[in-house]
């Protein structure tokens, strides 16, 4: 009868011991992974030929995974070079004049954007594809991000310019945030 009561007794104490000890490694791999990520905050913005300062209010901005510590032909920002290459090809057929080209590749950066998005989806790799809107003043800030290479977009309005901002290179490093300025646009368009 003893026996019975001491597998009684080690099945209680396992079953009790057990969900313990899943929570606490759960919270492990919780604290682990937050820890494994990093954060990008920045601002956009241009600087007008007079030197002026023209936050671009409210820029929608990207960051699209490049790799870890070298180029990665199956990441997100692979696609993103070749639809913008293709997209370039097709401007330069059509020998537009200078004004319709600027809004032509603000259109094809927003679309190919819009794919990206989609592709990440499709397969499966959401995480290649972060997205956040910044504030009145161009101030924004991405959390959550992994560790790797990226290259941060921003689309929105500096001034009296729509424009497209586009940086290679942003390296995420875990648990410090990367602070970026974009303060060149590949492309500024005069609004009319």
């Amino acid at each position: 009868m003893s026996k019975n009561l001491i597998c009684v007794t080690i099945f209680v104490v396992s079953s009790v011991v057990l969900p313990v000890t899943l929570t606490s490694a759960q919270t492990r791999t919780a604290a682990n992974s937050a820890a494994a990520t990093g954060s990008v905050k920045g601002r956009v913005f241009l600087i007008t030929k007079d030197g002026d300062l023209k936050p671009a209010r409210s820029p929608v901005v990207y960051l699209l995974y490049h790799g870890q510590a070298h180029y990665d032909p199956n990441a997100v920002d692979h696609f993103y070079q070749l639809a913008s290459l293709d997209a370039y090809g097709k401007r330069l057929e059509l020998n537009l004049f200078e004004d319709k080209d600027c809004q032509m590749a603000l259109l094809d950066s927003s679309k190919i954007l819009l794919d990206m998005e989609e592709w990440a989806l499709d397969n499966k790799k959401p995480m290649q594809v972060l997205k956040t809107k910044g504030d009145i003043e161009g101030h924004f800030k991405i959390t959550g991000v992994p560790r790797g290479n990226y290259r941060i977009v921003a689309l929105g309005q500096a001034g009296a310019n729509e424009a497209h901002w586009d940086k290679l290179d942003v390296v995420v490093k875990a648990g410090a945030p990367t602070l970026i300025d974009l303060e060149r646009a590949a492309h500024a368009c005069l609004i009319e």
